[in-house]
């Protein structure tokens, strides 16, 4: 039976769906949080040029896309906790062997959702990782059967119209630019990226936030302030799986909420958001990596989403 828990500080006209964006669902005590999206328009990816974005990073051009309907999405990724229940409950065996993080991206074929080196002492408040595409498919659609509700994982498009949280910034918490070592201070408020204290353990070839968000990789499910949609962790902590095929560009995508794949599959799927150890600049709405859908990576994660009837 859904259970509607209560509402965050946002507020917007009743949805069709008979949803208000905001209230928070859960369907299932082992159910994620869910919160209601608006449906609305926004503008996806980041102008060549902007924010130290070039031709490569595959975030444009610029598009105007229509999220037509709302949808709900999870407060936080899926957490260590919580796919533990779905494997308690069906027997999935998610496999073994990860990249971690140890001087670099580094091939352990020990490592495993439940020991995935990042955390050093994995709590069920973690997010989840170390598991590949098909596994985070698989644990949307056990959703749906219990709940009797449609599970799955977020479009690019949806994903980014959420982590944007009605901004034009380059960041929700309004750093209007990406210089690092000054305008990204607030970060350690809002995301978990690579920073001061990550830096004591973790010597990598890039620039870092010059704050102290208090952990040095992997922290639990919001651990740092929510955006304006009541979302936590949409930035940083840990990349998150989307649906789409990776593409270098938004040429011909669709503008609209839909995930854009095709028959024969996908070589890559999209990532999105930054991790833990990412660069400052990285950590934002826009940003897209690639991942190849066996892969399994402690810095890796995802959320769900859930449609409204």
């Amino acid at each position: 039976m859904k259970t509607v828990i209560g509402l965050v500080a946002f507020f917007f006209a009743t949805s069709a769906s008979g949803q208000e964006p905001g209230v928070v669902i859960q369907d299932c005590d082992d159910c994620p949080r869910m919160v209601v999206i608006p449906a609305g328009d926004f503008v996806m990816g980041t102008p060549v040029g902007a924010y130290e974005v070039n031709e490569e990073s595959g975030e444009g051009p610029p598009i105007r896309v229509s999220i037509r309907s709302a949808f709900a999405i999870g407060e936080t990724e899926v957490t260590i906790g919580q796919f533990r229940a779905f494997v308690d409950a069906t027997g999935y065996d998610a496999g073994v062997g990860c990249n971690v993080i140890q001087g670099g991206n580094t091939e352990d074929s020990k490592a495993s959702w439940q020991k995935p080196i990042q955390p050093r002492r994995p709590k069920d408040n973690h997010p989840v990782s170390c598991i590949d595409f098909a596994a985070s498919v698989a644990y949307a659609d056990w959703l749906s059967d219990v709940t009797g509700q449609t599970y799955r994982l977020p479009s690019e498009s949806e994903w980014e119209y959420a982590a944007r949280a009605g901004t034009t910034a380059p960041r929700p918490w309004g750093a209007n630019n990406s210089f690092e070592g000054v305008s990204l201070s607030l970060t350690c408020e809002h995301a978990n990226a690579y920073d001061g204290e990550s830096q004591k353990d973790y010597t990598l070839p890039w620039p870092y936030a010059r704050c102290n968000d208090g952990y040095a990789d992997v922290a639990p499910v919001a651990s740092f302030a929510p955006s304006t949609y009541g979302l936590y962790d949409m930035m940083g902590n840990l990349w998150e799986r989307v649906q789409d095929c990776y593409t270098t560009s938004y040429w011909g995508r669709p503008a609209d909420e839909r995930a854009w794949v095709w028959n024969g599959g996908c070589e890559r799927r999209v990532v999105r958001g930054g991790g833990w150890y990412s660069r400052p600049t990285n950590v934002r709405p826009a940003r897209r990596a690639s991942g190849a859908p066996e892969g399994r990576g402690n810095d890796l994660g995802f959320r769900v989403v859930r449609e409204l009837k």
